[in-house]
């Protein structure tokens, strides 16, 4: 799952969502995949958890992260 901290603003999020088909980088390796928006609220609140859990939940980078305006960029990056 990945969010974009500038909301539907940003340009990566953008570029994704008018073209799914993307691609991480993984210790050299590059690996396709497909952006889905993950909007059901289930899984925005376990992403939201997992951010914190991951990055500590008082940090302002963290919570950058489960702003309201972030939450509809949540996107599930599926193997493609």
């Amino acid at each position: 799952y990945v969010r974009s901290e500038f909301g539907a603003a940003g340009r990566w999020y953008q570029d994704l969502v008018a073209r799914p088909d993307g691609a991480v980088h993984i210790k050299g390796r590059r690996v396709p995949v497909r952006a889905v928006p993950a909007n059901d609220p289930a899984t925005i609140a376990l992403v939201s958890d997992l951010f914190r859990a991951k990055y500590g939940r008082h940090r302002a980078s963290t919570e950058a992260m489960v702003q309201p305006m972030t939450l509809e960029t949540t996107l599930r990056l599926d193997p493609a």
